[in-house]
């Protein structure tokens, strides 16, 4: 591959099979080309090697050049974490603890209070811990140690009362396509699988996505009909549209990814709870970590104008669509499904933090948005938009599963501005609402967004998003172009 760099306009055709390639490769994708398997089941590519700190990605671009005309289209990646987990470097600790019975020829070790599910899938290292040990299994005051980064493959240990033993995460994250200065990318039927990003680590993992360059905006992207699943960590995003927003070499340097779609996608998680703090009975503690490696977004999105989201599946995912860095301008939302999720659809990025930034043209249309129970020291929501983008949000059917694995609260509804319209969505389960900057929590919305037939799926209102009377005028939504 680094023989081709600097050609353009090259076709690339992979029969059945896998095919190898290194993440520590150097070779960039560039204009013109064209990646096409024999289908998303029948060719792989597979990463192998050693990833060395940091991202890695089977396909990429460079951040400080654009790229034309480029395409993937039916295969699958394999990013391959249960053999690159052991070649991982080391990365930041979640904490150290003490054990309180030892341990002879056994998986299990013993130390009360001390975990939680969410420790699954971390390392674990210690005397008397065998190399390339993780953690399996857990309850509240045991872990089954695994000799798999993926799968609880029991190993014994030898450990003593009272050993010190650490667990931590792998400083590296793992993608499928990543490719800076995106100009009329197609991406198609692409099935990517066995991703790894860490929270610990800051480590957040853009599975496919399209960003735009320090030179310029990219433009004109489109992700259809592809697939990701079977994932780990717990920090990653299985699809992501981004802008450029500064560097060392290019400071104060804004630019957006502009008309460009994600559609017909589909993302699976997995269950379990998602940690924030846990009470002690004495105070409060942090529980960082997620048992679903989705915790950023079924598609993420940063400095975006003229973005949209349509007719994709996610669960066991944070949300449809997940916003907290830089602005927006023109985001549809429209006819997408979401199981098990813990945010539906949030935009909450502080515009104090962007003042560069644009917050415009929000619409959320015909979404079917399931929430879970699944945050431990915090809440769920179905629907945040900050950043006052007098929103359009219609026809909307949001559930609540008050069985999950978390706890805390569900919020319906959390919209601050001073403008929008709220209109002919079913809400169930929603313990709280508010709806703009002067409305009340549970109580009367602000009476300058114009809220209708918001209601129960019995029929019932919805404390904090009851009609309004006499709204001022909001703007009428800018249709989004079609790429």
């Amino acid at each position: 591959m680094n023989s081709y760099q600097g050609q353009k306009n090259i076709f690339f055709h992979l029969g059945s099979g896998t095919f190898e390639t290194d993440v520590a490769q150097t070779w960039t994708v560039q204009d013109g080309w064209t990646f096409e398997g024999a289908g998303m089941y029948a060719t792989t590519i597979k990463m192998v090697g050693a990833p060395a700190a940091g991202g890695r990605s089977a396909f990429k671009g460079v951040y400080n050049e654009n790229r034309y005309d480029v395409s993937f289209r039916d295969f699958t990646v394999d990013c391959n974490w249960s053999e690159l987990a052991n070649k991982a470097p080391d990365g930041a600790v979640v904490r150290t603890f003490a054990t309180t019975a030892a341990s002879a020829d056994s998986p299990i070790i013993i130390a009360t209070g001390q975990f939680t599910v969410l420790d699954i899938g971390r390392r674990i290292t210690g005397e008397g811990i065998p190399a390339d040990s993780w953690i399996g299994a857990a309850s509240s005051d045991s872990i089954g140690i695994s000799s798999s980064p993926v799968d609880n493959v029991p190993v014994n240990v030898n450990v003593a009362a009272g050993a010190q033993l650490t667990i931590s995460e792998k400083n590296v994250k793992l993608g499928a396509i990543t490719c800076y200065g995106s100009n009329n990318f197609k991406i198609e039927r692409i099935r990517a699988i066995h991703s790894y990003g860490s929270g610990e680590n800051r480590q957040e993992n853009f599975i496919i996505g399209c960003w735009a360059s320090a030179l310029s905006d990219g433009d004109n992207n489109l992700i259809s009909y592809c697939l990701v699943e079977d994932c780990y960590g717990n920090y990653g995003t299985p699809y992501t549209f981004g802008g450029f927003r500064g560097s060392p070499s290019y400071p104060g340097v804004v630019h957006q990814t502009t008309n460009s779609r994600v559609e017909f996608c589909t993302a699976i998680g997995r269950p379990g709870p998602v940690g924030y703090l846990s009470w002690t009975g004495t105070g409060w503690v942090p529980l960082r970590g997620s048992v679903s490696p989705f915790t950023s977004g079924g598609v993420n999105l940063a400095d975006v104008k003229s973005v949209v989201i349509h007719g994709s599946t996610f669960t066991d995912c944070q949300s449809i669509a997940y916003l907290d860095t830089g602005g927006f301008d023109g985001v549809e939302v429209s006819g997408n499904t979401l199981s098990n999720g813990w945010t539906g659809v949030d935009f909450n990025a502080d515009p104090t933090s962007f003042p560069d930034a644009v917050f415009a043209n929000v619409t959320i249309t015909d979404n079917q948005i399931g929430i879970q129970r699944r945050v431990l020291g915090g809440a769920n929501y179905a629907i945040i938009v900050g950043g006052n983008p007098f929103p359009y949000i219609a026809n909307n059917t949001v559930t609540y599963d008050r069985n999950g694995p978390g706890n805390d609260v569900f919020w319906g509804m959390s919209v601050p501005g001073t403008g929008g319209t709220i209109i002919d969505n079913i809400i169930d389960g929603s313990e709280y609402a508010v709806v703009g900057d002067n409305g009340v929590v549970n109580g009367a919305p602000d009476s300058r967004y114009l809220v209708s037939n918001n209601r129960t799926s019995t029929g019932g209102v919805v404390p904090g998003v009851l009609d309004t009377t006499s709204p001022t005028p909001t703007p009428t939504p800018t249709p989004t172009p079609t790429p």
